[in-house]
């Protein structure tokens, strides 16, 4: 399945927009290879009338990217870093991994034994 940058609702039965379609101004027009697994995954999205096209099922994958990546980058600036700096900056605060698990394991144990 070929793919090319295309912007705007297309007319006509042709699910690719393929025919009738607009190029937004500026955009970059690509062409990308889908495994035959991502090809009927979104051939199953542009049944379900969901997408216009091929172009807007990319649109939504990218955007959700750019969400994920936006959701990690946040992650790893607002709960990483500070908890990497405090272990740098007091390197005591650290628990060994072997005494953690040790300590899980008891727990485990004592809560399995008060039936909890």
């Amino acid at each position: 399945m070929q793919i090319g940058t295309r912007v705007g609702k297309t007319e006509g039965s042709d699910p690719y927009g393929k025919r009738g379609a607009t190029v937004m101004a500026g955009a970059v027009k690509r062409s990308i290879g889908l495994s035959p697994q991502r090809a009927a995954f979104v051939d199953r999205l542009l049944a379900t009338g969901a997408y216009a096209d091929v172009d807007e099922v990319i649109d939504a994958g990218l955007r959700a990217l750019e969400d994920q990546d936006a959701e990690i980058e946040r992650w790893l600036r607002e709960d990483v870093a500070p908890v990497y700096d405090a272990v740098e900056a007091d390197p005591g605060r650290v628990i060994p991994v072997d005494d953690a698990f040790d300590r899980l394991r008891a727990l485990h144990a004592r809560c399995v034994k008060a039936g909890k």
